[in-house]
Protein backbone atom coordinates (compact mmCIF):
# COMPACT_ATOMS: atom_id res chain seq x y z
CA UNK A 1 0.00 0.00 0.00
CA UNK A 2 1.56 3.60 -0.89
CA UNK A 3 1.45 6.73 1.35
CA UNK A 4 -0.57 6.88 4.17
CA UNK A 5 -1.79 10.09 6.06
CA UNK A 6 -2.82 9.55 9.68
CA UNK A 7 -5.06 12.56 11.66
CA UNK A 8 -5.69 12.45 15.25
CA UNK A 9 -7.26 14.30 17.60
CA UNK A 10 -6.43 14.48 21.54
CA UNK A 11 -8.71 16.00 24.06
CA UNK A 12 -6.15 16.73 26.77
CA UNK A 13 -6.71 16.97 30.89
CA UNK A 14 -3.30 18.67 31.54
CA UNK A 15 -3.60 21.75 29.27
CA UNK A 16 -0.51 24.03 30.29
CA UNK A 17 1.95 20.89 29.53
CA UNK A 18 0.12 20.08 26.21
CA UNK A 19 0.63 23.97 25.43
CA UNK A 20 4.29 23.91 26.20
CA UNK A 21 4.46 20.43 24.09
CA UNK A 22 2.42 22.18 21.11
CA UNK A 23 5.29 24.71 21.03
CA UNK A 24 8.01 22.16 20.91
CA UNK A 25 6.43 20.43 18.17
CA UNK A 26 8.54 22.10 14.94
CA UNK A 27 10.84 18.99 15.18
CA UNK A 28 8.08 16.18 15.32
CA UNK A 29 9.16 14.16 12.07
CA UNK A 30 12.74 13.89 13.23
CA UNK A 31 11.47 12.05 16.37
CA UNK A 32 8.91 9.72 14.36
CA UNK A 33 11.08 7.18 12.27
CA UNK A 34 9.37 6.97 8.80
CA UNK A 35 6.69 10.33 8.59
CA UNK A 36 8.13 12.53 6.14
CA UNK A 37 5.42 15.48 7.43
CA UNK A 38 3.95 16.24 10.52
CA UNK A 39 2.73 19.01 12.11
CA UNK A 40 0.49 19.10 15.58
CA UNK A 41 -2.65 21.84 15.05
CA UNK A 42 -4.14 23.83 17.64
CA UNK A 43 -7.78 24.32 17.26
CA UNK A 44 -10.62 26.88 18.07
CA UNK A 45 -12.93 27.58 20.91
CA UNK A 46 -16.88 27.23 20.27
CA UNK A 47 -17.46 25.23 17.23
CA UNK A 48 -13.60 25.73 16.31
CA UNK A 49 -13.99 27.92 13.94
CA UNK A 50 -12.88 30.85 16.60
CA UNK A 51 -9.74 33.71 17.19
CA UNK A 52 -9.75 32.07 20.93
CA UNK A 53 -7.76 28.76 21.28
CA UNK A 54 -9.62 25.49 22.92
CA UNK A 55 -6.22 24.64 25.10
CA UNK A 56 -7.52 21.21 25.51
CA UNK A 57 -7.90 20.09 21.57
CA UNK A 58 -5.27 19.34 19.27
CA UNK A 59 -4.69 17.58 16.20
CA UNK A 60 -1.95 15.44 14.35
CA UNK A 61 -1.42 15.34 10.65
CA UNK A 62 1.51 12.81 9.67
CA UNK A 63 2.15 10.97 6.65
CA UNK A 64 3.86 8.17 6.47
CA UNK A 65 5.03 5.62 3.56
CA UNK A 66 2.97 2.71 4.32
CA UNK A 67 0.12 1.43 6.86
CA UNK A 68 2.77 -0.61 8.67
CA UNK A 69 5.24 2.31 9.08
CA UNK A 70 2.40 4.57 10.76
CA UNK A 71 0.92 1.99 12.89
CA UNK A 72 4.36 1.14 14.22
CA UNK A 73 5.23 5.11 14.73
CA UNK A 74 2.01 6.05 16.56
CA UNK A 75 1.96 3.22 18.85
CA UNK A 76 6.14 3.19 19.56
CA UNK A 77 6.67 6.77 19.48
CA UNK A 78 7.71 8.37 23.06
CA UNK A 79 7.08 11.71 21.55
CA UNK A 80 3.73 11.05 21.30
CA UNK A 81 2.97 8.82 24.59
CA UNK A 82 2.19 12.16 26.12
CA UNK A 83 -0.49 13.02 23.36
CA UNK A 84 -1.92 8.86 23.86
CA UNK A 85 -1.50 8.96 27.83
CA UNK A 86 -2.72 12.47 28.57
CA UNK A 87 -5.64 12.10 26.34
CA UNK A 88 -8.92 11.70 27.84
CA UNK A 89 -10.31 11.28 24.36
CA UNK A 90 -8.45 10.33 21.35
CA UNK A 91 -9.43 9.07 17.37
CA UNK A 92 -6.83 8.56 14.48
CA UNK A 93 -7.75 8.03 10.92
CA UNK A 94 -5.58 6.15 8.21
CA UNK A 95 -6.31 7.77 4.98
CA UNK A 96 -5.34 7.66 1.25
CA UNK A 97 -5.25 11.04 -0.83
CA UNK A 98 -7.63 11.15 -3.60
CA UNK A 99 -7.30 14.77 -4.59
CA UNK A 100 -4.70 17.57 -3.81
CA UNK A 101 -4.00 20.92 -5.10
CA UNK A 102 -1.86 24.14 -3.92
CA UNK A 103 1.08 23.51 -1.38
CA UNK A 104 1.77 23.93 2.67
CA UNK A 105 4.67 25.73 3.02
CA UNK A 106 6.02 25.74 -0.46
CA UNK A 107 5.65 22.37 -0.70
CA UNK A 108 3.55 19.68 -1.85
CA UNK A 109 3.47 16.71 0.62
CA UNK A 110 0.63 14.58 -0.25
CA UNK A 111 1.09 11.82 -3.23
CA UNK A 112 -2.10 10.70 -4.54
CA UNK A 113 -2.48 7.60 -4.22
CA UNK A 114 -6.02 6.35 -5.39
CA UNK A 115 -8.52 7.92 -7.65
CA UNK A 116 -11.66 8.86 -6.46
CA UNK A 117 -14.73 6.90 -5.29
CA UNK A 118 -18.23 7.96 -4.42
CA UNK A 119 -19.04 4.87 -2.29
CA UNK A 120 -16.19 5.59 0.72
CA UNK A 121 -15.99 7.84 3.60
CA UNK A 122 -14.08 10.77 2.61
CA UNK A 123 -12.21 13.76 4.87
CA UNK A 124 -11.46 17.36 3.26
CA UNK A 125 -8.62 19.20 4.61
CA UNK A 126 -8.28 23.09 3.64
CA UNK A 127 -5.46 24.69 4.58
CA UNK A 128 -4.63 28.17 4.12
CA UNK A 129 -2.17 31.50 4.94
CA UNK A 130 -3.78 34.76 5.55
CA UNK A 131 -2.53 37.97 4.59
CA UNK A 132 -1.40 40.13 7.30
CA UNK A 133 -3.37 42.89 5.03
CA UNK A 134 -6.88 40.91 5.30
CA UNK A 135 -7.06 39.47 8.65
CA UNK A 136 -9.80 41.79 9.84
CA UNK A 137 -12.25 41.16 7.15
CA UNK A 138 -11.42 37.23 6.62
CA UNK A 139 -12.00 36.62 10.87
CA UNK A 140 -15.19 39.22 10.07
CA UNK A 141 -16.67 36.59 7.51
CA UNK A 142 -15.66 33.07 9.10
CA UNK A 143 -18.42 32.94 11.60
CA UNK A 144 -20.92 32.71 9.01
CA UNK A 145 -19.52 29.86 6.94
CA UNK A 146 -18.78 28.00 10.53
CA UNK A 147 -22.16 28.45 11.73
CA UNK A 148 -23.27 26.73 8.94
CA UNK A 149 -21.34 24.03 9.22
CA UNK A 150 -22.31 23.73 12.71
CA UNK A 151 -26.15 23.42 11.91
CA UNK A 152 -24.32 19.85 10.85
CA UNK A 153 -25.20 19.54 6.98
CA UNK A 154 -26.69 16.22 5.82
CA UNK A 155 -23.60 13.47 5.53
CA UNK A 156 -20.96 15.42 8.20
CA UNK A 157 -19.52 13.07 10.66
CA UNK A 158 -17.42 16.26 12.37
CA UNK A 159 -15.92 19.53 10.66
CA UNK A 160 -12.93 21.49 13.47
CA UNK A 161 -11.29 24.66 13.01
CA UNK A 162 -7.28 23.88 13.32
CA UNK A 163 -4.29 26.19 12.64
CA UNK A 164 -0.39 26.14 13.24
CA UNK A 165 -0.41 30.21 14.07
CA UNK A 166 -3.51 31.74 15.33
CA UNK A 167 -5.38 34.20 13.15
CA UNK A 168 -2.53 33.73 10.53
CA UNK A 169 -2.26 29.95 9.57
CA UNK A 170 -6.00 28.54 9.36
CA UNK A 171 -7.57 25.42 8.43
CA UNK A 172 -10.52 23.17 8.34
CA UNK A 173 -10.71 19.21 9.03
CA UNK A 174 -14.19 17.86 8.08
CA UNK A 175 -15.31 14.31 7.88
CA UNK A 176 -17.90 13.50 5.63
CA UNK A 177 -20.69 10.22 4.84
CA UNK A 178 -19.37 10.20 1.12
CA UNK A 179 -18.23 12.35 -1.73
CA UNK A 180 -21.35 13.34 -2.71
CA UNK A 181 -22.36 15.12 0.57
CA UNK A 182 -19.12 17.42 0.44
CA UNK A 183 -19.76 18.44 -3.39
CA UNK A 184 -23.58 19.20 -2.28
CA UNK A 185 -22.19 21.29 0.41
CA UNK A 186 -19.63 23.06 -1.34
CA UNK A 187 -21.81 24.27 -4.58
CA UNK A 188 -25.02 24.31 -3.22
CA UNK A 189 -24.62 25.61 0.41
CA UNK A 190 -25.20 29.16 -0.17
CA UNK A 191 -22.63 30.76 2.71
CA UNK A 192 -19.77 28.28 1.39
CA UNK A 193 -20.47 29.28 -2.40
CA UNK A 194 -20.38 32.83 -1.53
CA UNK A 195 -17.07 32.40 0.95
CA UNK A 196 -15.25 31.01 -2.02
CA UNK A 197 -16.54 33.70 -4.20
CA UNK A 198 -15.08 36.36 -2.33
CA UNK A 199 -11.81 34.87 -1.62
CA UNK A 200 -11.32 34.39 -5.20
CA UNK A 201 -12.24 38.17 -5.42
CA UNK A 202 -10.66 39.69 -2.58
CA UNK A 203 -7.27 37.54 -2.65
CA UNK A 204 -7.22 36.76 1.20
CA UNK A 205 -4.93 33.96 1.10
CA UNK A 206 -0.41 33.64 0.48
CA UNK A 207 -0.83 30.73 0.37
CA UNK A 208 -3.71 27.68 0.09
CA UNK A 209 -4.19 23.66 -0.19
CA UNK A 210 -7.04 21.97 -0.17
CA UNK A 211 -7.02 17.55 -0.09
CA UNK A 212 -9.16 15.13 0.22
CA UNK A 213 -9.20 11.58 1.16
CA UNK A 214 -10.47 8.26 1.63
CA UNK A 215 -10.68 7.04 5.17
CA UNK A 216 -9.79 3.17 5.16
CA UNK A 217 -9.49 2.34 9.07
CA UNK A 218 -10.31 4.28 12.24
CA UNK A 219 -8.96 3.73 15.63
CA UNK A 220 -9.63 5.43 19.05
CA UNK A 221 -12.66 6.41 21.13
CA UNK A 222 -13.62 10.10 19.33
CA UNK A 223 -17.02 10.22 19.54
CA UNK A 224 -17.52 11.75 16.10
CA UNK A 225 -15.97 9.26 14.39
CA UNK A 226 -17.53 5.89 16.17
CA UNK A 227 -20.19 5.58 13.33
CA UNK A 228 -18.01 6.50 10.65
CA UNK A 229 -19.22 3.11 8.03
CA UNK A 230 -17.67 1.56 5.07
CA UNK A 231 -14.13 1.36 6.28
CA UNK A 232 -12.03 -1.93 6.86
CA UNK A 233 -9.25 -2.67 8.71
CA UNK A 234 -5.70 -2.48 7.67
Amino acid sequence: MSQIVTFSFFRVSSKWEAFKKMGQSSSLTKDLPGASFGKMLGTGAGNGFSIFPDLSLYGLLLIWPDVQTAKRGLSDSTELRFWFEDATSFGTLFMETCKVHGTWDGKQPFDVATSPKTDMPVAVLTRATIKKSHLFSFWKDVPSVSKSLNQSPEGLYSANGVGEWPLIQQATFSVWQNVSFVENYAYHGEKHRNMVAKTRKTGWYAEELFARFHILEVSGNWLPWQNINHVTSL
